[in-house]
């Protein structure tokens, strides 16, 4: 998981950062930027699965952040905390797409459901037991063990991720996971995690300017040669044609 913070009081922002393990919470990554400019970079570049936004900041505020960030990310999260707590603003906040708004001075503690209830949010919508290309409703799986696994993997795809990992992790022997995962997804682990591997990295192709090696690494594909082969089997276009393509599009 990756988390963005900003806010033009840098006290405030890496206050935010600082104060808190957000390691411990599930984010390997987090990043700070001090306007809503400079937050559209950063976000280019690390692709965040949350944002907590100042409202009030120069340049590009936080509801033109919002408004813009939805357009390149559209299911990216966003609490937006403002000094202000006017009505007007909060209706313009979930028009344009906010998932939570905070009034100041933020409360760490709720600050922290917040995240917690979007980041199930988060690892409900990428875990899906359907094949790659599927077109059917993405939704979580039925059994808590299986969904605990499944989160871990969004949470570390670029670590190493084994079978061996995962059953200590969820205290289970390697064989009897394997077992159950299959049992309960129809798919091996180990063609699960290829497979959101290369689903993370079609939308890092799609939504960043990220270079193709960068983001074969970020999402756990060591050589960049078998990176290219298992997506062009999977998407049939290379990694590079598929970028072209979607820019087209767009």
């Amino acid at each position: 998981m990756k988390l963005l913070i900003l806010d033009d009081d840098i006290q405030i922002r890496e206050g935010i950062k600082n104060s808190v393990d957000w390691e411990s919470l599930g984010f390997d990554e987090v990043q700070s930027a001090g306007d809503g400019l400079a937050g559209l970079v950063s976000a280019r570049k690390m692709a965040p699965d949350i944002v907590l936004s100042d409202v009030r900041m120069p340049g590009i505020d936080g509801l033109d952040f919002l408004c813009e960030i939805k357009k390149i990310f559209p299911r990216i999260k966003v609490i937006l905390i403002s000094g202000y707590d006017d009505f007007e603003y909060l209706q313009k906040a979930i028009r344009y797409g906010a998932d939570a708004y905070e009034l100041k001075p933020v409360k760490i503690q709720n600050l922290l459901r917040l995240v917690e209830e979007l980041k199930e949010k988060v690892i409900a919508e990428k875990i899906s037991p359907d094949p790659v290309g599927s077109e059917k409703k993405n939704t979580p799986f039925a059994d808590r063990r299986i969904n605990q696994a499944a989160a871990y993997v969004h949470a570390h795809l670029s670590a190493n991720l084994s079978i061996g990992t995962l059953g200590k992790e969820l205290r289970m022997s390697p064989n009897y996971f394997c077992s159950l995962f299959r049992k309960k997804t129809g798919l091996s682990f180990n063609s699960y995690v290829n497979r959101t591997r290369l689903d993370a990295s079609a939308y890092l192709l799609e939504h960043t300017d990220q270079r193709i090696y960068e983001i074969a690494d970020n999402t756990g594909f060591r050589d960049s040669v078998y990176f290219t082969q298992a997506f062009k089997k999977a998407y049939g276009c290379s990694p590079s044609e598929y970028r072209k393509n979607r820019q087209k599009e767009g």
